[in-house]
């Protein structure tokens, strides 16, 4: 399967973030601390820092709409939240060693990049709400029916998407891009 496109994992975190879950083994966040950490380290990126790049993801994820990009701290994350990032990790435990789904290190660089855009923005006279900045989004950037990131450019930290509005011919621009990917149901990317 492919990664989720930022906009697609923000959906569904949302969705998770109300659903019944055990509170208790959700009132710490190690394992989400420890998988976003190791999920962030080796991307490229102009943030700086684990916990400033995972604070960023996170407040993506859950911020409100009406408001800036910010950060959410660890701290600041309720039992709800912690439940779905674990659903988005996919953290299950395979004899002694944690594990997660294999898109999902490809889905948080993807965000981290998107991240990075939208801070560049911040000082710019009009710089978006966080709702804005999503319903902005062309098609080629960030539309999980037309395409996909590629592997390499994910792993670099970037969004290939990013060249195909220079493209004038869309038919090109298409070849750029790798075909479409469908969910089955609207939460099968976070199935464990």
């Amino acid at each position: 399967m492919k990664p989720a496109s930022p906009k697609a994992v923000r959906a569904r975190l949302l969705e998770y973030v109300n659903r019944p879950h055990d509170e208790e083994a959700n009132s710490k966040p190690g394992i989400v601390v420890a998988k976003f950490n190791e999920a962030l380290a080796e991307a490229y990126s102009t943030v700086a820092g684990a916990d400033a790049r995972r604070y960023l993801v996170w407040g993506f994820c859950f911020g409100k709409p009406e408001e800036r990009l910010h950060e959410i701290r660890s701290a600041d994350l309720t039992t709800g939240q912690i439940f779905a990032l674990k659903k988005w990790i996919g953290s299950h435990k395979i004899m002694d060693e944690w594990t997660e789904r294999a898109e999902f290190v490809y889905e948080a660089r993807w965000v981290l990049a998107l991240c990075s855009t939208l801070l560049h923005l911040q000082d710019e006279p009009n710089y978006p709400l966080l709702g804005e900045f999503l319903a902005g989004l062309t098609e080629y950037q960030m539309d999980a029916e037309r395409g996909m990131p590629s592997e390499i450019a994910l792993s670099l930290g970037g969004v290939p998407q990013e060249i195909a509005p220079d493209v004038e011919d869309e038919r090109k621009a298409a070849t750029l891009i790798q075909s479409p990917q469908k969910f089955e149901s609207d939460l099968e990317f976070m199935e464990i």
